[in-house]
């Protein structure tokens, strides 16, 4: 009397671990790509950041604000963590390590509110805006640049219309960005201008981060997938996956008997 022994094995490489078919290698390597370029952009905002704080430390320390700093500031934190996160995904990505993966996937949680928040308050400053002091060029006359002397300029060359050595003199209309309710009227402006513009480039990047945290988390449960659904062969002499096959009994004890002590195959009736 012959029964049907279904005997499935494991798929197996050469030193006992799964076999990579070549969709996976290449959404490894693809991952990777990502991921490197992710460091890099990282790199980039925070060079900014470090340049903006070295540079124009003259400057921040005569604001009477710290909301400038505080941007500079935001910008380096931004990037010091994009280049971890950046690294994180790279290596969760060919070691396949769970809690990188989870930690890989906070970061580019809390990368979002970061960017965000340094790209709002560097617009304050920004010259596009045409705009001199928070509320106008007379908050300039009480602050710590003026007072200190700044060689005789009433307000920062920044505030000139046309930007030159020393313009910022003459504090006069022709020459000076008298903007009623100054730069923070214009950034209210401008924000309710290109809302929508806004808040497509946030979806665009939400969309990107959050297809690389799919990603990232797709590439383990793939191999994890492939190993608990090996693929399935009707020939005798196939090793990498499930097969079926008529045998005896005696046949089918003996079988059993070698998949126990081997530890690697499992045996249905």
């Amino acid at each position: 009397m012959c029964s049907a022994i279904s005997v499935g094995l494991l798929s197996m490489g050469a030193y006992g671990e799964p076999k990579e078919t070549c969709g996976t290698i290449c959404l490894k390597y693809l991952l990777f790509a990502f991921n490197f370029m992710f460091w890099l952009a990282g790199g980039v905002v925070m060079a900014v950041g470090v340049w903006t704080l070295i540079e124009k430390t003259d400057y921040i320390s005569l604001l009477p604000s710290m909301t400038y700093a505080a941007s500079a500031y935001i910008l380096v934190l931004a990037g010091v963590i994009v280049m971890v996160t950046g690294v994180l995904g790279c290596c969760a990505t060919f070691k396949e390590h769970k809690r990188l993966l989870r930690v890989y996937f906070v970061l580019l949680l809390c990368i979002f509110l970061l960017e965000i928040l340094a790209g709002v308050l560097a617009y304050i400053y920004y010259q596009q805006f045409k705009c001199c002091g928070s509320n106008g060029s007379s908050d300039w006359a009480e602050s710590i640049f003026i007072r200190s002397g700044a060689n005789g300029r009433l307000v920062p060359d920044s505030c000139c219309k046309t930007s030159t050595k020393l313009c910022g003199l003459r504090d006069h209309p022709s020459n000076i960005y008298k903007v009623e309710g100054g730069c923070i009227s214009k950034l209210e402006e401008f924000i309710l201008d290109h809302l929508k513009i806004i808040g497509a480039v946030g979806v665009g990047i939400a969309c990107v981060q959050v297809s690389s945290m799919i990603g990232e988390v797709g590439v383990p449960l793939g191999f994890l997938l492939r190993c608990l659904f090996p693929p399935v062969s009707g020939s005798p002499d196939h090793r990498d996956g499930v097969y079926m096959l008529l045998i005896s009994k005696s046949e089918g004890g003996a079988i059993l008997r070698d998949a126990s002590r081997r530890g690697n195959v499992w045996l249905k009736e």
